[in-house]
């Protein structure tokens, strides 16, 4: 396959990826005020970040089986340096998104060349899919970013015997792995590749022996990102045991009653509805030209993203599992063009190219502003709300509400209650029942609240708005209808916070209380 060309030129220009980063950076950060934590899993990380930069005084321990520990000491730090807000959190992921941005300029113009570069860039800035988790805090962003630096640094380690790529890709698949559990996928994905290129040559009669030191290097870069992993995997064994964390993992693969697994018809779903079909039809034209052409980094783009689509399907039917697909589609696309206008006479090409790239970037823009228009603070004011009530109150919220109401007292959480204690609790004449649809998971708790709900008398409902990913933890899209609430308690549009009271509301009473943009949260 033909190789790009190699210059101590192609690292990129710093004025261009500083800029390309500073715009990916408006998207993500844009009105961060109006973001609050809204996914369950938010509220665990964040809840994990602020017991770290309290030194283990008030939050809550990092859970294991969620992820390993690097997003949430990310978090710690970020907490210690700017304050426990949620908007901090949040920022640690959209800052991880702004760097991706500029991690495909890099791998673009290195593999081929500055106008691939900067148009993938571009396009992954403005990718809806990328946006929607940039502004969350999971482990997600994150995971994408040190996912396509390791890929990136074991594929130059393949092709540059003499180089330190090794020991980089050593360390950032090292990093990756202790993002997420699965972050040694791109040493399984170098070593296909490697063993695929093997083959290849061995067929072509060419010298096997350069196959064999690629081999070395792996095996190499493997052993330094174990050896950063060994720290995080020996405290999961001294505390639950990794053999729960590999238990639980294997049960997502599976399957769950009443969640089922990803399928291309899922996978596509998720694609078609976060990505620009003109997005994804120019990554097609990316990977025929690929093909066609014999570009090796093109390959290899493609490869990586097959094998990590075809591994989506041995799991739970998570959005944020695709998400790094993208950095690979927007390479793919910028190719695409880029490529296609090659095949065209010189002149026609440039204002073929420009209206290709126009038409990506402006449809991708018009599906982002609901992205970037959306107020997901809903925790956030319902937990200042909830402040400035009196007498005991009963909750079963989602956990994102508990690092709000983290410092409020006469807390009574359903789950960990029984109805007689409930009952006493309700008995006071100021006492407070609030509650979101994830009550319908827990069938003795919603039973209990389905029965007294008719003595009570509501105060607010707060509509909690989500990004539409949010709606699809491990469910099949195509039926959320069908399903029984306690599978999928999330629908869209039915997903509010409802406060009720023993007595009726005071048309004087307490409102909802102002609030400083970014200051509410465990430290506000």
């Amino acid at each position: 396959m033909r190789r790009p060309e190699l210059s101590p030129s192609t690292a990129g220009p710093p004025l261009a990826l500083a800029g390309l980063v500073g715009l990916a950076a408006l998207f993500r950060f844009w009105q961060l005020d109006d973001l609050g934590l809204t996914h369950f899993d938010e509220g665990s990380y964040a809840m994990a970040g602020h017991w770290l930069a309290t030194w283990g005084e008030e939050g809550a321990a990092i859970q294991a089986g969620h992820a390993p520990a690097l997003f949430p000491v990310l978090v710690g730090l970020a907490f210690a340096l700017l304050g426990s807000y949620d908007t901090v959190a949040i920022g640690v992921s959209a800052a991880a998104g702004s760097l991706t941005a500029g991690l495909v300029f890099w791998i673009g113009r290195r593999w081929f060349g500055t106008t691939v570069a900067v148009v993938a860039a571009l396009f992954l800035s403005v990718c809806e899919y990328h946006l929607i988790f940039s502004r969350m805090a999971l482990t997600d962003t994150l995971f994408t970013l040190l996912f396509w630096g390791a890929l990136a640094a074991l594929f130059e380690a393949w092709r540059r015997p003499a180089s330190p790529w090794v020991l980089v890709a050593g360390v950032l698949v090292g990093l990756c792995w202790n993002a997420k559990y699965h972050g040694f996928m791109p040493l399984a994905i170098a070593a296909l590749w490697t063993v695929g290129c093997q083959l290849q040559h061995t067929r072509l009669r060419l010298r096997p022996m350069a196959e064999a030191l690629r081999s070395s290097r792996l095996l190499r870069a493997a052993m330094v990102a174990g050896l950063l992993f060994l720290p995080w995997a020996a405290a999961v064994e001294l505390t639950v045991g990794y053999r729960s964390i590999l238990a639980g993992q294997i049960s997502h693969v599976q399957g769950i009653e009443g969640f089922s697994r990803s399928t291309p018809s899922i996978l596509g779903f998720y694609l078609s509805s976060w990505t620009s079909p003109a997005l994804l039809i120019a990554a097609g034209a990316g990977l025929f030209w690929a093909i066609r052409r014999r570009i090796a980094a093109g390959a290899f783009v493609a490869f990586s993203a097959s094998f990590l689509a075809a591994a989506t399907f041995l799991y739970l039917s998570f959005p944020r599992l695709a998400l790094p697909l993208l950095p690979a589609i927007c390479l793919l696309a910028a190719l695409g063009v880029a490529e296609s206008c090659r095949s065209l006479p010189s002149k026609p090409a440039k204002w073929v190219g420009a209206v290709a790239v126009f038409t990506i970037l402006s449809w991708s823009f018009r599906d982002s502003l609901s992205v970037l228009n959306l107020k997901t603070d809903a925790y956030r004011r319902a937990a200042g709300y909830l402040k400035g009530l009196s007498g005991p109150q009963i909750t079963q919220l989602s956990k994102n509400f508990y690092f709000y109401a983290m410092h409020s007292n006469d807390l009574y959480e359903i789950r960990w209650e029984t109805p007689p204690r409930l009952d006493e609790l309700l008995e006071h004449p100021q006492a407070v029942v609030a509650f979101d649809p994830v009550v319908h998971r827990l069938e003795e708790g919603a039973d209990w609240l389905q029965a007294r709900l008719d003595g009570l008398h509501l105060l607010r409902r707060f509509q909690v708005e989500m990004y539409e990913p949010g709606y699809f933890q491990g469910i099949d899209p195509h039926g959320l209808d069908q399903l029984p609430r306690r599978v999928a308690p999330a629908l869209p549009g039915q997903f509010r916070i409802e406060v009720y009271r023993t007595v009726p509301p005071d048309p004087s009473g307490p409102l909802e209380r102002p609030r400083r943009p970014g200051t509410t949260g465990a430290g506000g």
